[in-house]
């Protein structure tokens, strides 16, 4: 097994230095590259264990104690307990936390939102997720090392209070500044120096290269790849291929949801229709009582007329609306029911006599027992009645 390093060791400015590292820590290839070669290197090797090394002037360090109930709360409170020490808004930037420590004060690394979405859309497109981004500092260990490259110094100086700190990547002039104030602040501590890409200093080691030094994280190196900045590869690009598939099988979904969207609004205003009629039928058997729920208040006013066991109001009621919801351009004036005699009695204004025969030939069909007919002209309509009952009583 071996592991892939790409180190963005300039910013976002391309190229990036990569190297491959054995299980025993050995180099085995190294070089520059960029996004668009990046995918050779990525085929070549078959994607393996990734790590990513930011450059650290990118990424800051802070440690904060912050009270919080558990890990959600803290991710929301962090970001605005520190928010005085950024120039940013601290919405514009992503945070990683650690875990807390014995005392509960809780490290992170800050970087730009817009670097790690950089990061993550060249990734998708390599079909590739890294295992680990971070900082270069973040392999330094100890609590007290330093890395001096003519570009910049990497330091890794943990003071006895957060603000006593010197972490990060810092141009040499700051770095410089920064060493000799922690220093000053900790005389009897002798800070571990290594030298890369000049000549060493006096009780300094040189190493070759970044390889030599970035070869994996500290213990507690704090990952980037946090919240929604986690990245996934499309295994084998397998999903890659099946994305018309399932670009069909969504517009099939979504026309489906459609139609039965369709059919519910048809059914939704069928129902509106129906609560309506009720309406209309309660006002007419009740006139005067105010209308809420027809169908609570009409089972209500069937006990209050009388015995349930001598009758069923309602169900004459729903077999009557039943054939009457069938049938087009009649008018209920009045419903009586009579609950000695199980009987419902409706007066109705219809188009023609025709029409009480239909109503009178259905309800029968519905098992009810109809009476003769009641039925006289008014002018251009017919104004009657219909009295029926169960076919038990």
């Amino acid at each position: 097994m071996v592991t892939f390093h790409l180190y963005l060791q300039n910013g976002l400015k391309q190229p990036f230095l990569w190297w491959v590292t054995a299980d025993d820590g050995r180099t085995v290839a190294s070089g520059e590259t960029d996004w668009s070669k990046l995918a050779e290197l990525a085929e070549q090797w078959e994607r393996p264990t990734c790590i990513v090394w930011l450059d650290g002037r990118l990424v800051r360090f802070v440690r904060a104690k912050v009270p919080a109930r558990n890990r959600q709360q803290l991710r929301r409170a962090f970001p605005y307990a520190v928010e005085d020490w950024f120039a940013e808004d601290v919405e514009q930037l992503h945070f990683a936390l650690s875990e807390p420590d014995d005392d509960g004060v809780v490290s992170a690394l800050v970087v730009r939102e817009d670097v790690m979405q950089t990061l993550a859309d060249h990734f998708r497109e390599l079909n590739w997720a890294p295992t680990l981004v971070t900082a270069d500092y973040s392999a330094l260990s100890g609590g007290a090392d330093v890395v001096r490259h003519p570009e910049k110094i990497l330091l890794h100086l943990m003071g006895n209070a957060p603000e006593h700190d010197a972490v990060g990547g810092f141009e040499p002039s700051i770095g410089d500044a920064a060493l000799a104030l922690w220093r000053s602040n900790h005389d009897d501590i002798a800070p571990n120096l290594r030298v890369i890409g000049e000549s060493a200093e006096e009780g300094a080691s040189q190493n070759a290269d970044w390889s030599q030094v970035l070869k994996k994280p500290a213990v507690g190196a704090i990952n980037l790849l946090q919240g929604r900045h986690i990245i996934r590869a499309e295994r084998h690009g397998a999903l890659k291929m099946l994305r018309p598939l399932l670009a069909s099988v969504t517009a099939v979904i979504i026309l489906l949801v459609a139609l039965g969207t369709i059919k519910w609004i048809d059914l939704s205003q069928r129902v509106k229709q129906l609560t309506e009629a009720q309406r209309i039928v309660f006002q007419k058997a009740f006139p005067g009582v105010r209308v809420r729920n027809p169908y609570r208040q009409m089972r209500a006013m069937a006990r209050n007329q009388g015995d349930p066991s001598q009758g069923d109001f309602l169900t004459l009621l729903a077999v009557f609306h039943k054939v009457y919801a069938s049938t087009k351009d009649v008018e209920v004036t009045s419903v009586q029911y009579r609950a000695k005699r199980n009987e419902l009695q409706v007066d109705l204004v219809a188009p023609d006599y025709q029409t009480f025969e239909q109503l009178k030939t259905a309800l029968a069909r519905q098992g009810m027992q109809v009476k003769p007919i009641s039925a006289n002209r008014n002018g251009e309509r017919y104004v009657g009645r219909l009295m029926f009952s169960g076919a038990s009583s």
